[in-house]
């Protein structure tokens, strides 16, 4: 299904009303489409849906959306998002708005990219050059030799994922190489330059290669949390084995592969993961402060038998509004009530 055109509106191929199940598969083939007046360059999904699974070798690519989800735009909810069988999804594009391949606007409750399947080369004129989710993830799975690379939020954070609220995410032996948060010229600058999530509950990566990743703020691969310098707010447990993370750098932030950080609300008691809790105010404005109160059950991260090689914090310009905060970690940046545990670091 090539060069079809929705002049006027959204789903440039297909848009889909009241279904239960949608799969693409048997080696199809979805390019070179265009949703000219609004999302969903391929297609466009209104109601909620059971499923939706690209499988079979398929490719959905070159499609082009206007504003948001440069291949496929779900308004509503979808029980479960699959991308399986070396299948690709690649060089889609959200011209002015975010999702570059992928825009879910409500919760999903799985999302699973495995099977050798690759997202790659996709593009976001603001956040989540691969995929965008507005709403919360229950699992965010990506293994099976799957390679997400070369995507770019060029105005945004999230090179490759954009994410509200995410319980778990988990990749196992997966590539992720080359993806990009970049900067909106209006003194916004893109934190993430594989992943941005605003709260999340577990990260999990194991026997994982993750390199030459990119933000224009902070965290070149990961960077997780509301503030404007983007650290990991309120987790349950990182943990990384096995894996390598180089040459990721975070050009005007800090953490050249990792922003982690637990910060306290101010008047709002919250589930940090691992039964712990932080309540209480806090104060964002210096690195020195104490940190919040904290029930027993710290967060943990946990770095084991795995590789920090190359990676980054580059010094930021002078006139940088968040300068204090940038700069520092030239692998890892860790703030807050956390505990690290270092086990076989590699040379």
């Amino acid at each position: 299904m090539h060069d079809n055109r929705a002049n006027g509106g959204s789903g440039g191929a297909f848009f889909v009303n009241l279904a239960n199940a949608l799969t693409v598969d048997g080696n199809s083939t979805i390019s070179g489409n265009r949703a000219e007046g609004g999302s969903g360059g391929a297609i466009f999904v209104w109601t909620g849906i059971g499923s939706f699974t690209v499988n079979g070798g398929s490719a959905i690519s070159d499609n082009t959306a206007k504003i948001d989800g440069g291949a496929i735009y779900v308004y509503n909810t979808v029980e479960k998002l699959t991308v399986d069988g070396k299948s690709k999804i690649s060089d889609n594009r959200a011209d002015s708005g975010s999702g570059g391949a992928i825009f879910i606007r409500n919760d999903v409750s799985a999302i699973a990219v495995t099977g050798s399947c690759s997202i790659s080369y996709n593009t976001a004129k603001t956040n989540g050059g691969g995929v965008y989710v507005f709403g919360h993830v229950g699992s965010l799975q990506f293994d099976g030799n799957s390679t997400i690379a070369g995507n770019r939020a060029d105005g945004g954070s999230g090179g490759a994922l954009y994410g509200i609220n995410i319980t778990s995410l988990a990749l196992n032996g997966v590539s992720v190489l080359n993806n990009s948060a970049g900067d909106s010229g209006d003194g916004q600058i893109g934190n993430g330059g594989f992943a941005f999530v605003s709260e999340i509950g577990s990260i999990a990566i194991e026997s994982s290669h993750i390199a030459g990743n990119s933000a224009e703020g902070s965290g070149g691969a990961f960077a997780v949390g509301s503030s404007p310098w983007s650290l990991l707010s309120s987790p349950g447990n990182l943990s990384v084995y096995n894996s390598s993370f180089t040459s990721n750098s975070a050009r005007q932030g800090s953490g050249g592969a990792l922003s982690i950080s637990v910060i306290s609300r101010q008047n709002v008691a919250f589930r940090a993961g691992g039964g712990a809790y932080f309540a209480g105010p806090h104060d964002d404005t210096s690195l020195n402060r104490a940190p919040p109160a904290a029930v027993p059950g710290n967060p943990t991260v946990w770095l084991s038998g795995s590789k920090f090689d190359g990676n980054q914090a580059q010094r930021p310009p002078a006139n940088s509004t968040y300068r204090r905060f940038h700069g520092h970690g030239g692998a890892i940046f860790a703030v807050g009530d956390i505990a690290v545990r270092l086990d076989r670091f590699l040379r």
